[in-house]
């Protein structure tokens, strides 16, 4: 939730797809997402999700015409994240969508002197050429490489103590790759590093495991989004997404009990809203 001006406001994150196809058909679908998340909610993105729109440049500027006169939240690097979670790491209370994410529209930014379509600009200037799939195999290659776990077979992925102990073990190596001083000074202490406050790592790590560490789900370097952003689920209230990552959330749900809080929304459920 995110409180503004004494009231709350359910946070909403929409996929790539789920904008794209809202700006294709803004008269009927668009205008169903707008009206569900308009009506106690705020829309929130995440930096890869603007990557994605931003491949077609025609399109990425019909978002920013319908989207930044709209106050939204635009969600923090990982990098920040993951820094933001470590320095909150021995707190009692937990970080919220405000500390991950930044309050914008342009009416806000134009107050402070700040031009919006810059900053947009500036997140996805990277994509902007025919070599997007190629940076995004190599980062799927890079993620593969780096994580010491494989696939596993029938009978591991089946207990549900072994797949537990995997996805924290695979959240201890990104912390430590992101954080390492911190990883060393709580080994050397001889604590227990509690990755369930790094919720973010925490996040992502289950949606790999669902996406790439069981035999009869081969990930692909598309799925390489999918895992991007959903470190961010656990400081929104509600995903609009594909089909695909909702089953995964539901999977996760019902065995781990994790993004138990989370609302999901697929383009089934939109469509048979009204207008």
């Amino acid at each position: 939730m995110l409180n503004v001006n004494g009231k709350d406001y359910k946070c909403y994150l929409l996929d790539a797809n789920i904008i794209i196809s809202l700006l294709k058909d803004k008269d009927n679908f668009g205008s169903k997402v707008m009206n569900l998340v308009l009506a106690d909610g705020i829309f929130v993105f995440t930096a890869t999700t603007l990557w994605e729109v931003a491949i077609d440049e025609n399109l990425f500027e019909d978002f920013k015409k319908v989207f930044l006169v709209i106050p939204s939240i635009l969600i923090l690097s990982e990098d920040e994240i993951v820094k933001k979670e470590c320095a909150n790491y021995y707190n009692s209370t937990n970080l919220c969508v405000s500390d991950v994410g930044l309050y914008f529209n342009e009416n806000n930014f134009k107050s402070i002197g700040f031009d919006v379509n810059a900053f947009v600009d500036k997140h996805v200037s990277s994509t902007r050429s025919t070599e997007y799939k190629k940076h995004e195999k190599d980062s799927f290659n890079q993620m593969i490489g780096k994580a010491d776990v494989g696939f596993m077979k029938q009978e591991q992925y089946q207990n549900k103590k072994v797949v537990a102990n995997s996805i924290n073990l695979l959240t201890y190596q990104w912390i430590a790759e992101h954080e390492p001083e911190f990883a060393i000074n709580i080994n050397e202490s001889k604590g227990v590093l509690d990755v369930t406050r790094f919720p973010s790592l925490l996040s992502k790590s289950y949606i790999y495991h669902y996406k790439f560490m069981f035999p009869n789900r081969k990930g692909e370097a598309s799925d390489l989004s999918d895992i991007l952003v959903v470190g961010a689920l656990p400081y929104v209230d509600c995903y609009i997404t594909e089909n695909s990552v909702a089953n995964n959330i539901r999977e996760i749900k019902h065995k781990f009990g994790f993004f138990n809080k989370l609302q999901v929304y697929v383009s089934r459920d939109i469509n048979k809203l009204k207008s």
